[in-house]
């Protein structure tokens, strides 16, 4: 395990109004000339969009463009982060990993000691990761404002939920068994809107996760991956053959995943999954 005391926290993205990295919406019409479609039955219906990391007025605009006053932020990262000065910032380890092996209750503890600390400080210097940071070279000093993601996202109005999910893996079976207890509960005319660091990965497979829920009753997988990637998210098929090994493992690993998810909700959508996915593997182990 890492020691963050020697981390710095980077900035993830400047508090602009713009839209945050690969931001897209269910509703966004796909007009292809040159490609035969997938079914996008329930497409637009599902009322949600995905992105990276979002500054405060990146939030805003995403509630501007979506026009829908109840949008709840599922927010599907492991590692520790916050908000300094509206500002998106994180403390960013080896392949994003740095709370690997922790438990969610783990991880907010360790996160909310590390944003006290910046509470305490009389200054905060960034640090900067060539590629996944932004430029703040002066440090921010008193007064400053430091929230945590939900505290910000509150006071936005939008609701807010989260999964601890590590970078470049798939989520474990105890946080899928609360993705989905999540999604029974939420209502009609609710908009989803779910992110990662930088929108590709985790944010792909949570809102590709929520199509297969709403949509696999009468939506094939292909279809559901084709449409998904299509809208800009990631194409989990054609990312398999990663140059490092361990990324490699970990998306052979997410797209078989993937299926075998689509296939738990083939059996259980018309109960309202009353059997969790952790059960029914258990239930698919015994028949084996």
């Amino acid at each position: 395990m890492e020691n963050l005391v020697k981390l710095y926290p980077i900035v993830d993205t400047v508090n602009a109004y713009e839209f945050p990295k690969r931001f897209r919406t269910t509703k966004a019409p796909l007009d292809l000339e040159t490609e035969e479609l997938p079914d996008l039955s329930g497409l637009e219906e599902l009322q949600a969009s995905a992105s990276g990391r979002f500054s405060r007025k990146g939030l805003q605009l995403i509630k501007d463009i979506v026009g829908n006053p109840a949008i709840t932020i599922v927010d599907v990262r492991q590692e520790s982060h916050g908000y300094v000065n509206d500002m998106a910032i994180s403390w960013y380890g080896e392949k994003n990993a740095i709370n690997m092996g922790l438990s969610p209750d783990e991880v907010k503890e360790r996160e909310r000691n590390l944003l006290n600390e910046l509470i305490c400080s009389k200054s905060i210097i960034f640090g900067e990761v060539k590629g996944k940071s932004a430029c703040v070279s002066d440090p921010i000093s008193d007064p400053k404002i430091v929230q945590s993601e939900e505290e910000m996202v509150k006071s936005e109005g939008c609701g807010y939920m989260r999964f601890y999910v590590t970078d470049h893996h798939r989520p474990s079976n105890s946080e899928l068994d609360r993705f989905i207890e999540f999604v029974k509960i939420v209502p009609q005319g609710q908009w989803l809107h779910f992110h990662c660091r930088g929108g590709s990965g985790r944010a792909s497979t949570f809102i590709t996760l929520y199509d297969i829920i709403r949509n696999a009753n009468y939506v094939s997988l292909e279809d559901i991956l084709t449409r998904q990637a299509l809208i800009g998210g990631k194409d989990f098929r054609n990312n398999i053959d990663h140059k490092d090994l361990s990324k490699r493992k970990a998306a052979i690993d997410r797209i078989d995943f993937i299926s075998k998810f689509y296939d738990y909700c083939m059996y259980n959508c018309e109960t309202n999954f009353q059997v969790l996915w952790s059960q029914w593997l258990e239930k698919e182990k015994a028949i084996i």
